[in-house]
C-alpha cells in the first residue's frame, strides 16, 4: 500500500472551493480578506487541521500517549531527533508544527504509521507518530544503550 494522504496544506483550489470557504467564514471576513488568496488558504488550512484533530479523537490514538521520531531537514543537513513522548496527539502536533513551518503533509505510510512532513525555508522535517506503549521505555533504553541515542 502506498502512502495515503490525510491532509496537505499546500492546496490548489478553484473559484468554487474559494467561495465555499469564504461563505463558511463570511461573518468573520472583511471584503479585502475574502478576496485575498493567502487569507483564504490559511482559513482552509485551519479548518482542515481542526477536522484532522477532531477525526483522530475517534481513533485508537485517542487518549494515547504519542511518541514522535524523525529527522529535521536543516541548512547543514538532516539531523535525527531524540524520541519525544507527548500526552496526546494534539500535543504532538503542536510540537511538530510549533514555528516557522510553511506547509505540512499528513499521511499514513505503507506500514500504517501516521507521518507528518513539515516544509520550511531550510528543508523538510519528517516525523513518524506512534502510539506509545509499555514496550516504549524498553525500546528507548535499548536505543540509548546500543546506539547512544
Amino acid at each position: 500500500m502506498e502512502k495515503r494522504i490525510i491532509f496537505q496544506s499546500f492546496w490548489l483550489y478553484d473559484e468554487k472551493d474559494r467561495q465555499a470557504i469564504v461563505d463558511s467564514w463570511n461573518e468573520d471576513l472583511t471584503d479585502e480578506e475574502a478576496n485575498d488568496e493567502e487569507t483564504v488558504a490559511e482559513l482552509h488550512d485551519e479548518e482542515y487541521e481542526n477536522d484532522f484533530l477532531e477525526n483522530y479523537r475517534y481513533s485508537e490514538l485517542k487518549d494515547s500517549r504519542i511518541q514522535i521520531r524523525g529527522k529535521l531537514g536543516l541548512w547543514n543537513g538532516p539531523h535525527t531527533i531524540q524520541p519525544v513522548i507527548c500526552n496526546s496527539l494534539e500535543e504532538a502536533m503542536d510540537k511538530i508544527l510549533g514555528r516557522d513551518i510553511d506547509y505540512i503533509s499528513i499521511y499514513d505510510d505503507r506500514y500504517g504509521n501516521l507521518c507528518v512532513d513539515a516544509y520550511h525555508h531550510d528543508g523538510t522535517n519528517h516525523f513518524i507518530l506512534k502510539k506509545y506503549t509499555d514496550k516504549g521505555p524498553r525500546v528507548l533504553n535499548y536505543c540509548k544503550t546500543i546506539f547512544g541515542c
